[in-house]
């Protein structure tokens, strides 16, 4: 659609030309004809006119005209009235009450391009959308469908900072719990798998001297991601704050 959209364009301004000269030689037609009507002759019956009674009553009496005289009176003059007045009328644009032409045909087409140019910003700001969805889509599919496959590899910390920025404080813990898991990995106090739960990390924490603060955490993580709680601001910084001493406790536990 987009593609074949210029080519419409295209067809939709020149009839909006033709339409502008169609125009222009009604204008000339009528001024032809206005010009014209200055020159008209009213034509009346004989019978009727009352000074012609005395013409009307003395018999007609033919008189024959000498060639000679007759051409050395005309000279070239041929009496071709007719036949030029019928040329020049033939060079008159004729009007035409066409419901295709003139201002119709203008006003159907400056509509049609108005309407294809709407269609046109629509598809584009739809496209544009899809593709920012699927960009998207591409980003946060592994966070919500939980189909991390490797957590070394992965680095939350740039959708962190987006997430928190946009007030979404729900995705933002989300994020920070992955962070926490994988920074307890990289301590080696868990061994990260996909398929494990949060119980048996904890288990696995049992002897760790944050275990209570891991424990505390993990539990407003769930309930905040798995019971779809959305925090308020005050909440989700007071939460994402614990997050921030975990990490660095387990950051001096390691050293």
């Amino acid at each position: 659609m987009i593609k074949y959209a210029p080519l419409f364009l295209l067809c939709l301004i020149i009839c909006v030309e033709r339409a502008s000269a169609q125009e222009d030689s009604i204008s000339q037609a009528d001024k032809y004809t206005l010009e014209e009507s200055d020159n008209e002759y009213i034509l009346v019956n004989p019978e009727e006119a009352s000074n012609t009674d005395t013409y009307q009553g003395q018999p007609l009496q033919a008189k024959q005209i000498d060639p000679d005289d007759w051409k050395q009176v005309v000279g070239n003059t041929t009496f071709q009235e007719s036949a030029e007045k019928k040329i020049e009328e033939s060079k008159i644009p004729k009007q035409s009450n066409a419901p295709w032409e003139g201002n119709t045909l203008r006003i159907i087409s400056f509509t049609l391009i108005i309407i294809l140019l709407l269609i046109l910003i629509y598809l584009i700001a739809r496209n544009v959308r899809s593709e920012n969805r699927e960009v998207k889509n591409k980003i946060i599919k592994p966070i919500y469908a939980e189909e991390i496959e490797d957590i070394e590899e992965f680095d939350p910390s740039n959708f962190l900072d987006k997430a928190m920025a946009e007030g979404d404080y729900r995705l933002a813990i989300r994020l920070a719990f992955i962070d926490l898991l994988k920074k307890i990995h990289e301590v080696k106090a868990i061994h990260w798998k996909k398929d494990k739960t949060n119980s048996e990390y904890l288990i696995e924490l049992s002897s760790q001297q944050y275990y209570e603060q891991i424990r505390n955490i993990t539990r407003t993580y769930e309930i905040v991601w798995y019971g779809e709680q959305i925090p308020s601001k005050e909440d989700g910084e007071a939460i994402m704050n614990r997050f921030r001493t975990i990490q660095n406790l387990i950051g001096q536990k390691a050293v």
